[in-house]
């Protein structure tokens, strides 16, 4: 199953959020469950776009998988590639669906609700994956 099958029936059939759901298909396949779970709990406070329609779950969830990538630990240097990666995906996200915001998302969508964010979330999965798969080569940002 690959991350937008994965993404999909986490967010359809098991009852995760959109954040949580991001989260889980994109980091289940190496990390502990233990890890998996932490991180679970702090995707949980993203969803519904944190909870008042501000930015979406499904950004927030591929955020939080590229501060676990490209983030540092306490007394480390930052690095430029957490804002790299985040400034690609936003890119790439609002060039496909114009706003970062859970309430103008749906606003502006005809679709029912649930299948435009699955539609997004699967989307979104199967983009960062690419991300950190093959790497930025040629990304800039321009919002």
């Amino acid at each position: 199953m690959d991350v937008k099958e994965r993404g999909c029936k986490y967010y359809n059939e098991q009852g995760l959020t959109c954040s949580e759901a991001t989260w889980m298909c994109l980091n289940e396949q190496d990390l502990s469950k233990e890890e998996l779970d932490f991180g679970m709990k702090i995707a949980g406070s993203f969803s519904g776009g944190m909870a008042c329609g501000a930015t979406c779950g499904v950004v927030a969830g591929v955020v939080m998988t590229f501060g676990r990538w490209f983030g540092r630990s306490f007394g480390e240097e930052r690095t430029s590639e957490l804002g790299d990666y985040t400034k690609a995906f936003c890119k790439w996200f609002n060039e496909h669906y114009s706003s970062m915001d859970c309430c103008d998302l749906k606003l502006q969508n005809s679709k029912e609700a649930k299948a435009f964010c699955t539609e997004m979330l699967c989307a979104s999965v199967a983009y960062a994956e690419k991300l950190l798969d093959e790497g930025l080569e040629g990304e800039e940002c321009q919002l």
